[in-house]
């Protein structure tokens, strides 16, 4: 299994130069108050590089016929499945890197990217986001072809990202829902440890509900 993860890192030269530009986009083309979250630059940008790697490894995988070559060797098809779950780790780290990286060297030229400390709740809702849309989006993809569910994976991604602009924006526009507003602002950016561990217990069982489906689904799957 260790080598399929590290053929999903090794693959992934393009990716690094991609997710470099889409770091300094993100720095430079939003505005710090874009997003409703804490840091919602820097998480915004650190999920969506995440997704640019997982979502190459998987086009990679499909443009060279790798399953086919995988299946014929002598690898159990939950280590392949697993492979793809722990991959998510990485890449998560790669693109928490590549947005700490962009924002030190853009800070040192000159460029005033606002006031933001990236703290342990920010790089926690970076693995929350990035877990729970690949875990919608895999047991799909291990049941049937990438060609025929990669829009399913966009709008996967767009949901999880921009779900809370779009009630922040929601909530600014419409008069008698104030209360709800406090609590949407509370809900992003002043969790206790409690509710917080809440929601990663919850994330966390998610995704292993989710090995599950996408195990059962991909060792269904014909060849």
């Amino acid at each position: 299994m260790l080598n399929l993860i590290l053929k999903d890192i090794l693959i992934q030269k393009k990716s690094l130069f991609i997710g470099f530009v889409y770091s300094l986009f993100v720095f430079l083309i939003f505005k710090t108050n874009t997003f409703p979250q804490e840091n919602g630059k820097f998480i915004f940008g650190a999920v969506s590089i995440a997704y640019i790697f997982a979502t190459y490894s998987i086009e990679y995988d499909e443009k060279n016929n790798c399953h086919w070559i995988l299946n014929s060797l002598p690898l159990r098809r939950k280590e392949i499945v697993l492979a793809k779950y722990i991959s998510l780790v990485i890449y998560n780290v790669i693109g928490i890197s590549m947005m700490l990286i962009t924002g030190r060297i853009l800070s040192i030229i000159g460029f005033n990217l606002g006031n933001y400390v990236v703290d342990l709740k920010s790089i926690l809702y970076v693995f929350q986001s990035t877990f729970l849309a690949f875990s919608f989006f895999y047991p799909i993809y291990f049941k049937i072809s990438y060609s025929k569910t990669r829009y399913i994976n966009t709008i996967v991604y767009l949901t999880v990202v921009f779900l809370p602009s779009f009630f922040d924006f929601l909530f600014k526009n419409m008069e008698g829902i104030s209360n709800l507003k406090f609590l949407f602002e509370m809900t992003l950016n002043k969790w206790d440890i409690t509710q917080q561990s809440m929601l990663l217990a919850f994330i966390i069982a998610f995704t292993v509900i989710s090995v599950f489906i996408s195990i059962r689904n991909y060792s269904e799957k014909n060849f």
